[in-house]
């Protein structure tokens, strides 16, 4: 397992299949096709690009528990969001291996830039599934 990185939560009042729906949109907004998620996925040189840039499901259950996983050349990952009782919870493990690794853990983590980007994630799927938008496609 890797280490454990942090955890964050919102609130979301809504039905779990809107939740479900509003995190896949603002995870493909957010890591897919932008320009900026391919040029930084091209940087650090991820591995996985589908279906979200940097990251493969490892498990999912629809309206529950998604589990992503990825790695690139600094960091090994692992991004679990569940949904319970009104709460989507985001938990990150992550390893950050040789002199690189430490360096990008170093510009990531104490900076609190991967704390703001989960934060977005999750007010954004609060929004969006508050709205009860239709799924883009």
């Amino acid at each position: 397992m890797l280490p454990y990185i942090d955890e964050h939560s919102v609130e979301i009042r809504a039905a779990p299949d809107a939740v479900w729906e509003a995190l896949w949109r603002v995870l493909r907004r957010s890591f897919g096709g932008s320009r900026g998620s391919r040029l930084f996925a091209s940087a650090v040189g991820v591995r996985h690009r589908d279906p979200i840039a940097g990251f493969r499901i490892a498990e999912e259950e629809p309206g529950r528990r998604l589990v992503l996983e990825g790695e690139h050349r600094f960091a090994r990952y692992r991004w679990s969001f569940d949904l319970a009782d009104s709460r989507l919870r985001a938990t990150t493990h992550a390893a950050f291996p040789g002199l690189h690794g430490r360096i990008y853990r170093t510009l990531i983590l104490p900076t609190g830039f991967h704390a703001r980007a989960v934060k977005r994630v999750l007010s954004a799927t609060a929004r969006a599934a508050a709205r009860g938008t239709p799924r883009a496609g």
